[in-house]
């Protein structure tokens, strides 16, 4: 994961199961690219599940700034993340492919002590890649979108750990 400033926060989070609400029939599914000599659309799966890769991402974050706690009962907060909407799209221009990743995750953070509701937000990013062949950058452009996510996120968590009294 790319650099992501931490929060300026003493608080320490729990961060709950992402729960995946995008709807899709195979959960794996992402979208769809573009293959072959005629540019059949083919249908993107990932593995881990996408709600798997966002809540990877999100533990590495909180671990790395040390405003994580593996114990609910030590916590200040927790953090409910839904997974709305990851839609991976590729396109064939005139002289390249373009690959472009729509993310949209709800937080809910609340009091671990009380279950009183903190704070509740919506983050929306996006990122995107040019090529010849774009398939491959396919991942790359996935994680792109959920760093650009969670620099977003470290702002929102400041505000929410501000109300924290130790």
């Amino acid at each position: 994961m790319g650099a992501v400033r931490c929060p300026d926060t003493s608080a320490k989070f729990y961060l709950e199961e992402v729960v995946d609400k995008r709807g899709n029939a195979d959960p794996r599914n992402v979208g769809f690219t573009q293959t072959g000599l005629f540019n059949r659309l083919t249908t993107l799966l990932t593995s881990p599940m996408p709600s798997e890769i966002l809540g990877s991402v999100l533990a590495d974050f909180l671990d790395r700034c040390l405003i994580r706690s593996d114990d609910r009962t030590e916590a200040d907060l927790t953090i409910d993340t839904s997974l709305i909407t990851l839609q991976v799209t590729e396109v064939t221009t005139t002289f390249s492919e373009v690959i472009s990743v729509e993310l949209r995750s709800e937080f809910t953070v609340r009091a671990a002590a009380t279950g009183r509701l903190t704070r509740r937000f919506i983050i929306d990013a996006a990122a995107e890649d040019s090529g010849l062949d774009t398939t491959q950058f396919a991942s790359a452009v996935i994680e792109k979108a959920i760093v650009g996510a969670t620099e977003d996120l470290a702002g929102r968590l400041e505000s929410c750990g501000a109300e924290v009294v130790r």
